[in-house]
């Protein structure tokens, strides 16, 4: 359809903008990247949850990553 998107620039009136703190590293260690956590995922979940962690990006953020988006400098 090449509409964009349709909830750009939308935000809920009246929340309180802040940030969130990040996971403990010993909750993401012990927890998210222990042995066998992740071996119900598939390869590509397994990434994203990878990506995740290294970085604090958004799964949405990853999952819309195209080549074009991408600069390395």
């Amino acid at each position: 359809l090449n509409i964009g998107n349709l909830f750009s620039g939308l935000r809920i009136s009246g929340g309180e903008r802040r940030s969130r703190p990040p996971f403990p590293i010993e909750h993401l260690r012990d927890k998210i990247l222990a042995p066998g956590a992740l071996a119900g995922l598939s390869a590509a979940a397994r990434a994203v949850v990878c990506v995740m962690t290294e970085t604090g990006m958004r799964p949405s953020e990853i999952l819309n990553l195209t080549k074009n988006t991408i600069h390395l400098g």
